[in-house]
């Protein structure tokens, strides 16, 4: 029987996200999924990763407690952290024309997020960042 989830905890560092990310890319070929779909999750954690360390951690240790599970062709992919305080969906949607003529680099990340994933939940309990997303999935390829 394949396993449906997968969950890992680590330091908010870019070396540790990667070993994480790693590890979320292996479940993700192991399962049925829509390579679209396998994508989407991927860029999703690097996009949300590379914001927490990058804004998040302060001169502070952020501890990261990811997962993510599938059922019934809803991926719902969980991110808590003791960082900043931070709700993604209080951030506005990026002026693009404005950023390019501006030569901004960046800020689409968090837009990118939004984009990608159907619902997204923010919650700030306990001193902690508790973001929940979810992604209704394609079919599987092999169901194409």
């Amino acid at each position: 029987m394949k396993k449906n989830s997968f969950s890992a905890q680590f330091i908010a560092t870019t070396e540790e996200a990667k070993k994480i990310k790693d590890g979320l890319e292996k479940f993700l070929l192991s399962i049925n999924l829509h390579h679209h779909d396998k994508m989407d999750v991927a860029l999703v954690f690097d996009e949300h990763t590379t914001n927490t360390i990058m804004h998040g951690t302060g001169n502070n240790k952020i501890t990261v407690e990811f997962t993510i599970s599938i059922v019934n062709h809803i991926l719902t992919m969980t991110i808590i952290d003791n960082g900043d305080y931070f709700d993604l969906n209080t951030i506005p949607t990026p002026d693009v024309s404005q950023n390019i003529s501006e030569g901004k680099r960046g800020g689409f990340g968090i837009h990118l997020i939004k984009s990608l994933m159907n619902e997204i939940a923010y919650e700030h309990k306990n001193n902690k960042n508790i973001l929940t997303m979810k992604k209704y999935l394609r079919s599987s390829e092999s169901d194409s």
